[in-house]
């Protein structure tokens, strides 16, 4: 599977860093949050941790502006329908998550995966919550995500049959 485009779920420290990385290596973001403001201080973040990149000579201007023009700002959750992976990155807190989900399994192609970044929440429960339990994933990124090169990959656990 290809994937060209990512929505992030969550705009805060973990969402937007995790939108920042994807956007650096070149794939379309997403990023969704609950309101305009928490949206606009997602990328702002990205754009301060960008710059700082920029001033250690990391990267250059034009690879901050490049990968800024990647990411795309939304609250609407129709906005994440094209992408190939969505990556929740809400609040640890499970019904939260459930309501995320069954938002997400009505609307995107049975193909697309479903990821959280949880790090307290069952996903084999999370993923008992939408029509296509097969196609979700932990991924669970560790802090600070441009940082650290590190994402723990959890599976559903199947039943034994």
């Amino acid at each position: 599977m290809s994937v060209s485009t990512i929505g992030v779920i969550g705009a805060g420290v973990m969402g937007s860093g995790i939108a920042q990385v994807a956007a650096t290596k070149g794939i379309d973001v997403i990023l969704l949050d609950v309101s305009e403001k928490a949206v606009k201080t997602g990328i702002d973040a990205v754009k301060r941790r960008l710059s700082a990149v920029v001033t250690k000579g990391k990267i250059t201007p034009a690879e901050k502006d490049a990968a800024l023009r990647r990411i795309k700002g939304t609250t609407g959750y129709d906005s994440l329908e094209p992408a190939d992976v969505i990556i929740e990155a809400a609040t640890e807190d499970y019904d939260l998550k459930t309501r995320i989900f069954k938002q997400l399994d009505a609307l995107v192609s049975a193909e697309a995966i479903i990821a959280s970044n949880t790090s307290s929440v069952s996903i084999t429960k999370l993923a008992s919550s939408i029509s296509h339990p097969e196609r979700v994933v932990g991924l669970h990124f560790f802090n600070p995500v441009p940082v650290m090169s590190l994402v723990e990959i959890v599976l559903v656990r199947r039943e034994q049959r």
